[in-house]
């Protein structure tokens, strides 16, 4: 990888190994220099070809099944208080580069560590959001595992974006390893129970702790009672807090009950930022915020934060805490289109897996000529001038990168945030929760052509058969024959980084 003369802070927090990292060259982007290192990566400020300030958080090969997750969970899930993927760039090294949003107001655990702790109101403001958030992940089949100071994010205005989800887990995976950051695990996890749900209650709870009196909590049985380290706290905040760190963990609310018990426990108060001596700019930044506040829907507290907490009103959170409830069945029905879906082969709908084909094949007039063929993918009439050749690299890209099990590899071929991407990242994990390769499968295309256009999609007609292949397991080799596949729409998007798939559609 061509790398830059900056490097990352000296250590590692989390689970890996401390690793020195020059700074990556990502294609349009200026590093402007390191920000962090976190429990799934090492993170870079950056400025976009728009000019907008960016981060840019480099997930190594070895972690793989984090890139997995994360680009899984921010591909299918938008959330107002979870922070936005823009683009996912994958690195000649094999690391995969996650474009973020910049949130330059800090993290939760910098402005404790700078002020000793925060208001009641404040806690209100920053955590009751982020409870809402965990819920709407729970109910999509996705665990955090690592819900931390360090890993609550901060705008300029106090709004709080949870982060790294690198190191979260789909529902229902086993691993030897117990994540997330000391102090804030559920005790069951700390013993070597598998992270769920409720263990994701208790470090909000534990996070919760921290903001109001600077330090983790201790265990169950073991701690004082928060109403006596910190007298004067409303009953309810205590109580909500208190209920979250339950030992066991079916004594705890869900996120989604605890969102709303956080936010009734007291009035919610802007959140004051802590930035080096700046007292004005700091000042200067709460009133701007009060006066937005002020002009969405209130004069103070709980009516004037209603609109910035998340950008829709707390009675409409209400409502949506309320319909998480029955988002429990999606969970399962995820896990079970996962588990049907590592069976099918064919491109339709994303659910093909293969080692890797030949290289993308160029047309016969390149062919001749000495100068290797172009990357399609980067030419932009590219749908119009050679529409198989494109196809073929798509389709080459996504063999190698279900053939080596890398997620970070299928940024190579479908758009960031799209049908196609959460998809295939969704199936891509079942397969390797299943511990299977799917050996020797190649696609052929055998036809192509541009069939429309609208705005910014392309919709090519295609027919992509796949060749006999071995599924190899725990079980053994079970042999696949080939098949003739029925013609499928590909929703082409020229990206930053060339043509990619949006979506795949029956034809």
């Amino acid at each position: 990888m061509e790398t830059a003369r900056l490097t990352a802070p000296p250590t590692y927090a989390g689970r890996h190994r401390a690793v020195d990292h020059d700074a990556p060259r990502v294609a349009g982007y200026e590093v402007v220099g390191p920000l962090a290192r976190g429990g799934s990566g090492t993170v870079w400020s950056a400025t976009a070809p728009s000019g907008d300030p960016v981060a840019i958080k480099v997930v190594p090969a070895t972690d793989a099944d984090d890139a997995l997750v994360e680009l899984a969970v921010l591909g299918r899930i938008t959330d107002p208080h979870l922070v936005r993927l823009h683009e996912a760039v994958a690195l000649p090294s094999g690391e995969v580069a996650l474009v973020l949003d910049h949130l330059p107001g800090g993290t939760v655990g910098s402005v404790v560590r700078a002020r000793g702790h925060l208001a009641a109101g404040e806690v209100v403001t920053v955590l009751s959001p982020i409870a809402s958030t965990l819920a709407r992940l729970h109910a999509a089949g996705v665990v955090h595992g690592d819900v931390s100071p360090d890993n609550v994010l901060l705008d300029l205005d106090g709004r709080p974006f949870l982060a790294d989800l690198g190191v979260a887990r789909i529902a229902g995976e086993r691993s030897a390893e117990a994540r997330g950051t000391e102090g804030f695990v559920a005790p069951e996890v700390v013993l070597g129970a598998v992270p769920t749900a409720a263990s994701d209650v208790h470090a909000l709870g534990a996070l919760a702790w921290f903001c109001l009196t600077g330090d983790a909590p201790d265990l169950a049985g073991v701690r004082v009672r928060l109403g006596d380290l910190v007298p004067g706290l409303p009953g309810a905040l205590v109580e909500a807090v208190e209920g979250a760190l339950r030992l066991r963990p079916e004594g705890r609310p869900g996120a989604d009950e605890l969102a709303l018990a956080l936010f009734e426990s007291a009035p919610a108060e802007p959140l004051l930022l802590a930035g080096g001596g700046d007292d004005v700019s700091l000042l200067t930044r709460r009133i701007r915020a009060a006066a937005r506040a002020e002009a969405v829907g209130g004069t103070s507290g709980r009516a004037g934060w209603a609109g910035r907490l998340g950008r829709v009103g707390w009675v409409a959170l209400r409502h949506r805490l309320a319909r998480t409830r029955t988002w429990a069945g999606a969970a399962v029905a995820v896990v079970a289109v996962v588990s049907l879906a590592v069976a099918a082969v064919s491109w339709v709908g994303g659910l093909g897996e293969s080692e890797p084909s030949s290289a993308p094949r160029a047309s016969q007039a390149s062919s001749r000529s000495p100068a290797p063929a172009p990357d399609l993918r980067l030419v932009a009439d590219a749908p119009v001038r050679d529409p198989v050749g494109l196809v073929r690299a798509l389709a080459a890209a996504r063999a190698d990168a279900w053939a080596t099990g890398i997620a970070a590899r299928l940024v190579e071929v479908d758009a960031p945030g799209s049908p196609a991407l959460a998809r295939d990242t969704e199936v891509l994990a079942g397969v390797q929760r299943a511990r299977q390769r799917y050996v020797g499968l190649t696609f052929v295309v055998r036809e192509a052509s541009v069939v429309g256009e609208d705005a910014d999609v392309v919709t090519v007609r295609a027919r992509i058969d796949t060749g006999a292949h071995v599924v190899r397991g725990p079980r053994g080799d079970e042999p696949r024959p080939a098949t003739s596949a029925a013609p499928v729409l590909l929703d082409l998007v020229r990206t930053g980084s060339g043509w990619r798939v949006r979506d795949v559609r029956s034809a």
